[in-house]
């Protein structure tokens, strides 16, 4: 079976706990699982006393758990996640569908009802999400500043049926309790770096030129201490940080329409790590 268009369910009870154990979940907030399939994590979380939202697309396995498990802690429900409304504080603990893991997860953490997302997904992916060396990825930059991110656990192919020829790692994805971009820009925020990364130009001068005036572009570069012909994949995280909140701050209604609308329109496959995939660095 292939693997994007399957599930891969854990059998193992005592690794679900020990999963659970690692999540350190807050009790005191609801869990949002995403495709429960035949209900190993959901019965673990319900044994620890979590109080759980199960969302489930496939009709046969929704009604399976619904006719198995009955518990006043779970709500089930027969929808689409990528469709779904979240509509109160949650966090997520899931194993998901492999074949929607970017799109979730993006959709996730832009969720401001989301707390702490634990997922169990394929290394590669995760690797989108991560800096390598001192490469700044496309999907780093939008979500790093609201989230640290880190593999938990790695898992044997043999801990799932079926066995699942990926790697697959447990990954948490936790929200800043000070993020260095405030929550109420982040729609703006992932606008800006979407559009310095569609911008064709390798210059960071020539990516902002129509986002500052000549005063601030110059402002800028005493700041960060660079000149006029400076690579953009030159600049560290801390700059970046500093730039949108420069933009932020000063630029004008005009030049913030300009970004307005980039991240939803983007589709930046900006991974350096798709030539190490193939690579055992665990």
């Amino acid at each position: 079976m292939d693997i994007k268009n399957s599930q891969n369910f854990l059998h193992d009870k005592n690794l679900v706990l020990k999963l659970i154990d690692l999540a350190n979940l807050d009790k005191d907030i609801k869990v949002l699982e995403i495709g429960p399939g035949k209900g190993i994590i959901t019965n673990c979380l319900l044994d620890n006393d979590y109080k759980i939202k199960a969302i489930e697309l496939d009709e046969r396995l929704f009604n399976n758990l619904k006719e198995s498990i009955l518990n006043e802690n779970l709500e089930l429900i027969n929808t689409d996640i990528l469709e779904y409304v979240i509509d109160e504080k949650c966090n997520v603990f899931s194993n998901i569908p492999f074949n929607i893991t970017t799109t979730l997860l993006e959709k996730l953490l832009k969720e401001s009802n989301i707390n702490n997302v634990y997922i169990i997904m394929q290394y590669e992916p995760f690797l989108r999400f991560s800096k390598y060396d001192d490469y700044l990825t496309y999907k780093y930059l939008l979500f790093n500043p609201f989230y640290n991110m880190d593999i938990i656990y790695k898992f044997k192919s043999s801990d799932f049926k079926p066995e699942p020829k990926a790697r697959i790692i447990f990954a948490g994805f936790i929200k800043k309790k000070n993020p260095d971009i405030s929550f109420i820009d982040m729609d703006l925020y992932l606008d800006f770096i979407s559009y310095l990364f569609n911008k064709k130009s390798k210059l960071l001068f020539e990516k902002i030129e129509k986002l500052f005036s000549d005063k601030q572009k110059e402002i800028i570069k005493k700041t960060l201490k660079v000149e006029e012909d400076i690579l953009f994949t030159s600049l560290r995280y801390e700059n970046i940080i500093y730039l949108f909140n420069t933009f932020n701050k000063y630029a004008n209604e005009r030049n913030k329409k300009i970004v307005s609308g980039f991240y939803k329109e983007s589709t930046i496959d900006n991974n350096p790590h798709r030539n190490f995939s193939n690579k055992n660095n665990w």
